[in-house]
């Protein structure tokens, strides 16, 4: 089980994963905004050049070196998701409660970012990075992915339709065939809605059986954050188990130990209500493990994204 931990940078609190802990990364909260990812890379570290996307729940997996001259918030290409080609370049992609997704390669280095909620999973924006990571001599062996907060399957209601669409990425089966085969999975990327036409979609666990069937064989590879947004809300929970409707506010963080900077640089960010709400990548750091708090009441709800 891979470790999450909460880190802090000048009071504001951002996420990080162990699995990697090799490079600079951080999923931030809302408390970051408004600052942008051209302004807090440059606040982080001077010598690296930040790029990010227009994004349009699509498949669209970019190179720096594919965007529009100059980059800036004012000039930004379609697209959901982005891989570096050099070292120094910070890439990054936005979400709501859409999962974000790094990628790194432990022996190239290479990195990636996506944006990739519902229709992008559908559309296989994932394995579309990882396509683009293989053609620069990446080897699935040596990918690590870490799929970031994001809507916990128990509250994300869709309609049948969107569901079989997210579906039919992962199986030939369509109609009833295909929700009634993964509704009895162990780890099923559905669930049962009460409300008829409705499931609940698990948008990550889709993206992990993407990965198993590339060929991630060792789940060691993947990493997918315990924590949540509630549809309507831009509080960050840790949910736990789905056998109990919980969750808990996640609030207080404490700043960890800085690693040895290393030359490609991950980012990743979430805007939420107009807001900036970074799972940024931009360092690496780490604590001993922290006691997880109480769980207070969730509710359950619908989300657009």
């Amino acid at each position: 089980m891979h470790q999450w931990q909460w880190q802090t940078h000048q009071d504001l609190p951002y996420l990080t994963c162990d699995l990697l802990a090799d490079w600079d990364h951080g999923f931030f909260t809302h408390h970051f905004a408004p600052r942008s990812p051209f302004e807090i890379t440059q606040q982080l570290y001077p010598d690296a050049q930040a790029y990010r996307l227009m994004q349009v729940h699509g498949n669209i997996v970019l190179a720096p070196s594919e965007l529009s001259e100059p980059v800036n918030n004012q000039n930004l290409t379609d697209g959901d998701g982005l891989y570096s080609q050099a070292p120094n370049q910070a890439v990054w992609v936005c979400s709501a409660d859409c999962t974000p997704a790094l990628i790194a390669d432990t022996v190239t280095g290479h990195v990636a970012a996506v944006h990739a909620g519902w229709r992008g999973t559908a559309a296989r924006i994932i394995p579309e990075a990882i396509d683009r990571l293989l053609t620069q001599g990446s080897q699935i062996a040596n990918l690590r992915v870490a799929m970031g907060p994001a809507i916990s399957g128990e509250v994300y209601q869709v309609d049948r339709t969107v569901a079989l669409e997210t579906l039919a990425s992962i199986t030939n089966e369509t109609g009833d065939r295909a929700i009634d085969k993964h509704l009895g999975l162990d780890q099923p990327p559905i669930l049962p809605d009460e409300t008829d036409g409705k499931l609940r979609l698990d948008v990550r666990r889709v993206n992990a059986i993407q990965l198993a069937q590339l060929g991630f064989s060792d789940p060691q590879q993947i990493a997918i954050a315990p924590h949540s947004y509630l549809p309507g809300s831009r509080e960050l929970l840790l949910l736990p188990p789905r056998t109990d409707q919980t969750g808990a506010m996640v609030r207080d963080c404490q700043p960890g130990l800085s690693t040895k900077p290393l030359p490609a640089r991950v980012i990743a960010c979430c805007s939420r209500c107009g807001l900036e709400l970074l799972a940024v990548k931009f360092i690496s750091r780490s604590r001993p493990p922290q006691p997880q708090p109480r769980f207070p009441q969730t509710s359950r709800g619908q989300s657009t994204d």
